[in-house]
C-alpha cells in the first residue's frame, strides 16, 4: 500500500509540474527541475519532437558547450545533455547562438556557430559540425571567414550616405580574408537551399549567404542587406512566398527595439518596416518586451517569436520570452502576452 500511495504522489508532483501554456519571461523548468539553459538558439523538429539546442551559459561569459533538449509539446522540456562540446580544442573556442538543420542528401544534421577564439570577443568566425544523431554528439569540422575575395551578388542601399559609406570601407577591410561573423541564425528555404544571415562588417550590416549542398560550407552566393543600419541577432521566416526578417538594435545584453524588414527575393533587397512590437507601453516597445530575438518557429499555422531576457549580471540567470507572431494587413506584430498557448488553427 505504501509503494502505490507514493506512486500515486510521484505520479501527482509530475503531473501538476507539467506545463500547459507558455509564460514569457518567467523561469523555465526542464524535466529534472532545472532551469533550461539553452541560450541564443534555435528549434528543429524530428519526427514528433522538437529539439530545443542553445548555449550553455555560465556566469563567466563566453563559453564552448551546446545544450539540447527535447519536447513533444513545447512547453515541457527533457534534457538531452551537450550536443557540442569544444572545450577539448588546441585553441580555446567560445560560441554563441547555435542552430541546427537537417541536411536530406547525407542524411544528417548540421550545427552552425559562431565562433571567438582566445576567450576574446575579436574574431568572428562561422563554425560547423555534424552529427548523424540529432542529439548528438557533434563532431566539429571546420571553420571559416565567410567568402573571401568574393563579391557579393547584391547589396542593400544605393544612396551613398554616410552610414553607407562607412560599412562599404569595412566591408573592403575583410573582402581578402572573408568576412566577420557574429550573430546570425540559419534557414532552410522550401527549394531546399540552406542560408546563413549573419552580423556583419564590424556589426553595423547584415549578410545573407547561401551554404553548398552539404551545408557545411559557403558556396559563394551572398548578398549584403540593410547595409549601414547595425542590426544584430537577426531571425527569418517566411509567409506566403514573402521573406521577414526580425533583428535587434546594435545593444549587446541590453534590452532595445527590434527591427523588422521584409523581401520578395532572400537576397533582397529588404525594405525596413520599424518595429513590430505593439504596446500603449512606449518603453516596453523600444525594449521588445525585454527581449532580444533569437528564431523565429513555425508550428502549424502558427509562427513562434523565439526571445532571450538578457540578466547581465549573471547571463546563466536569463530566461526567455516566447510570443505569439500576429498578422495585420500581411505584416507580423507582437503583443505582449502573461501567458498564452499554441493556436494551431490559426490562420495561414
Amino acid at each position: 500500500m505504501r509503494t502505490i500511495i507514493f506512486c500515486m504522489l510521484i505520479g501527482f508532483t509530475f503531473f501538476s509540474s507539467a506545463k500547459d501554456m507558455f509564460t514569457p519571461g518567467k523561469i523555465w523548468l526542464d524535466n529534472n527541475g532545472n532551469p533550461i539553459n539553452a541560450h541564443g538558439g534555435g528549434i528543429i523538429k524530428s519526427g514528433d519532437k522538437y529539439y530545443w539546442f542553445g548555449e550553455k551559459r555560465n556566469p563567466g561569459g563566453l563559453i564552448n558547450k551546446v545544450n539540447v533538449y527535447s519536447s513533444k509539446d513545447l512547453y515541457n522540456w527533457k534534457y538531452d545533455g551537450i550536443a557540442l562540446d569544444l572545450a577539448g580544442l588546441p585553441v580555446r573556442h567560445d560560441l554563441e547562438r547555435p542552430k541546427v538543420i537537417y541536411n536530406k542528401k547525407n542524411k544528417n544534421y548540421v550545427m552552425w556557430v559562431h565562433i571567438e577564439l582566445n576567450g576574446h570577443y575579436s574574431t568572428g568566425k562561422a563554425g560547423v559540425a555534424v552529427s548523424k544523431n540529432i542529439i548528438g554528439p557533434y563532431k566539429f569540422v571546420s571553420e571559416y571567414w565567410p567568402n573571401p575575395n568574393i563579391m557579393p551578388i547584391k547589396r542593400d542601399g544605393d544612396t551613398s550616405t554616410k552610414n553607407i559609406m562607412d560599412a562599404d570601407r569595412r566591408f573592403k577591410r575583410y573582402f581578402s580574408r572573408g568576412q566577420m561573423f557574429r550573430d546570425f541564425t540559419a534557414y532552410v528555404d522550401t527549394n531546399g537551399k540552406a542560408y546563413l544571415i549573419y552580423e556583419s562588417e564590424d556589426d553595423v550590416s547584415l549578410q545573407v549567404a547561401e551554404l553548398n549542398d552539404d551545408y557545411t560550407n559557403f558556396d559563394g552566393r551572398y548578398s549584403r542587406i540593410l547595409v549601414g543600419d547595425r542590426n544584430e541577432a537577426p531571425a527569418m521566416f517566411k509567409r506566403n512566398n514573402k521573406y521577414f526578417l526580425i533583428t535587434s538594435g546594435l545593444h549587446g545584453f541590453t534590452p532595445t527595439d527590434a527591427r523588422l524588414a521584409t523581401a520578395d527575393d532572400i537576397f533582397g533587397p529588404w525594405t525596413p518596416l520599424g518595429n513590430p512590437a505593439k504596446s500603449e507601453d512606449k518603453s516596453l516597445v523600444d525594449k521588445t518586451f525585454y527581449s532580444q530575438s533569437n528564431f523565429v518557429l513555425k508550428v502549424d499555422n502558427q509562427y513562434i517569436f523565439m526571445g532571450d531576457r538578457w540578466n547581465k549580471k549573471d547571463l546563466t540567470k536569463s530566461t526567455y520570452v516566447w510570443l505569439p507572431i500576429k498578422w495585420q494587413n500581411n505584416l507580423p506584430y507582437l503583443n505582449w502576452y502573461d501567458s498564452w498557448r499554441i493556436d494551431k488553427d490559426e490562420n495561414e
